[in-house]
Formats: structure tokens, C-alpha cells, sequence
């Protein structure tokens, strides 16, 4: 699930959330013309979604993670903007993704089979690499099997400026801002529904930070090793307030585009009304 990451660009954003402002307009025009039972149905896809985040985020064990395998609390919700900035972090080792969609690992020195079983477990790669520029890179199937030259030097052309400075300090730690981008996106669909099944605005707001609070809780509950995160819910509660606010704009949309269709209606009728009448004609004596 993770290479999901390495799709969340600001274009793929801009795209998501130009797609789910659509679907806003789309259920503000239904519940204009079905009405209550349109927020009946709307209700039932939130509770279906609510449970699916839960199950799929939380319960769901996903690359090898084992039960009681340790429960940990990030407390200050903007760790994460420290991590992002921090100076001096040394990242000898790396995970990347090629261009043909294959994923290699790349480590200075040699992984025992033990450790190279533990990140597959973790984090499924198509190959693995170590070595350095100057003595020659090995590139190896997980199998640990030496893949052709020609193979290798393809995979070795496509890290080799990532080899040359993942000894040097960097400015970021693995993918953090495309995680928490990507946590502040799924939320943001939830806000949208939560706005069209509620006529209250407070259990519009709080439905997603109620749902991102699930999650964590049961997180940290199940203990599969992932981490309860202020910082995810953080960014899963803008993310549904943002899908509150996009429901609230294409409601006033909805609204301005019926009132102007009614008025242009009665604009046309009346015109008509006009044209069909006769001059009343002058009576001589």
C-alpha cells in the first residue's frame, strides 16, 4: 500500500480534489430534487465509509505487521514538519521506485537474508542493490540471485544520483509530506457526505475528526506496530473540513443555479404571455 506514495504529486491533488468538488455539485443538485430521502441515502454511505476508513486504516494488517507488536503515541500533532526540516539525518539505505514500476532497495553493505526478509515482510521490493559508485553496485532479485549486467546497469543508471547523496545530510525523511497529504485527501470525501447526511453543522464538523479518532485509538488498541499519530489527525480533520466547505459552496451553487433557471422560466412565460395577447382595438361611434 505504500507505493501509493509515490503517486501523490501536486498534480494528482489538484486533480482529486477538482474531482470531488464535482461530486459535491452532483449530490447538491440530487438532494435539491430528492430531498429527505436523498439524506437518508447519503447517511447510509457515510456510516459504509466511516467503517470501511476504520477497518481498512486500523484493523486491517497490512505488509507483515504482527499483533502486539508495540503501541506508541505521537503526542505533538506537527513532529512531523521537524522531521521534514530536520538537518543532518543520515539515510545511507533507500527504497525507490523505477521508471518501468519495479522498486529496488538500496543499502551500502550487503543485507543478511534475515534483514532482507524482514523489509520484504514490511515493504515488498523487485530488487535489491549495494555498493557504492566507485567499487561497483550489485543488483540482486530478493532471492538475493545477481540479475544481468544489462539489467543492472539500467537499475544502477536510474539510482545513481540518489546512491551519490544518501550518504550526505538530507532534508527529509522518506515520504512524510506525501503521507500526511495523502491522509488529508482521504478525509476529504468523508466531509463531503458528512455535510449532505446532516442538517447540523457541528455533526458536520466533527464527523471526521470522530472517525480519524477511531482510528488512531484503535490503532494504537490493536498494536500491529503502527504508530497513533496527532499529526494524521490533524490532517484527516482539515481534510473533512475542507469536503464540509466544498458541500457548503456547491449548495449555494445549487441554489443560485436553480433560482436563476426559475427566474429565467417565469422571464420566458411572461414573455409569452405578453406576445399572445391582442390589442385591444378602438370602438367608433
Amino acid at each position: 500500500m505504500w507505493r501509493v506514495l509515490f503517486y501523490v504529486t501536486p498534480t494528482s491533488l489538484t486533480v482529486a480534489l477538482v474531482f470531488f468538488f464535482l461530486l459535491s455539485w452532483v449530490l447538491a443538485v440530487a438532494i435539491k430534487k430528492r430531498g429527505a430521502s436523498f439524506s437518508r441515502s447519503a447517511r447510509a454511505a457515510l456510516a459504509l465509509a466511516a467503517f470501511s476508513y476504520v477497518f481498512l486504516l486500523s484493523i486491517l494488517p497490512l505488509g507483515g505487521e504482527q499483533p502486539g507488536s508495540g503501541r506508541l503515541i505521537h503526542w505533538n500533532p506537527l513532529h512531523f514538519i521537524h522531521d521534514h526540516n530536520s538537518e543532518g539525518a543520515i539515510e545511507e539505505s533507500f527504497g525507490q521506485q523505477l521508471s518501468d514500476g519495479n522498486t529496488v532497495y538500496y543499502s551500502p553493505d550487503e543485507l543478511p537474508a534475515e534483514e532482507r526478509s524482514e523489509i520484504q515482510k514490511m515493504s515488498p521490493y523487485d530488487f535489491f542493490a549495494h555498493g557504492n559508485i566507485e567499487s561497483g553496485v550489485i543488483v540482486s532479485n530478493p532471492e538475493g540471485d545477481v540479475v544481468p549486467q544489462s539489467q543492472g546497469q539500467h537499475i544502477l543508471t536510474e539510482i545513481s544520483e540518489a546512491i551519490e547523496v544518501s550518504s550526505e545530510p538530507v532534508q527529509s525523511q522518506g515520504m512524510i509530506l506525501e503521507e500526511k497529504s495523502l491522509n488529508f485527501l482521504l478525509f476529504v470525501p468523508l466531509g463531503v457526505l458528512a455535510y449532505f447526511s446532516f442538517s447540523s453543522h457541528a455533526a458536520r464538523m466533527a464527523t471526521g475528526p470522530a472517525v480519524s479518532l477511531s482510528i488512531e485509538v484503535v490503532q494504537w488498541s490493536v498494536a500491529w506496530g503502527r504508530t497513533a499519530d496527532t499529526a494524521d489527525l490533524l490532517a484527516n480533520s482539515l481534510g473533512s473540513f475542507l469536503g464540509v466547505a466544498m458541500g457548503m459552496l456547491a449548495s449555494a451553487l445549487a441554489v443560485l443555479t436553480r433560482r436563476s433557471e426559475i427566474n429565467g422560466g417565469r422571464r420566458a412565460a411572461s414573455a409569452g404571455h405578453g406576445a399572445g395577447r391582442r390589442p385591444r382595438g378602438r370602438h367608433g361611434s
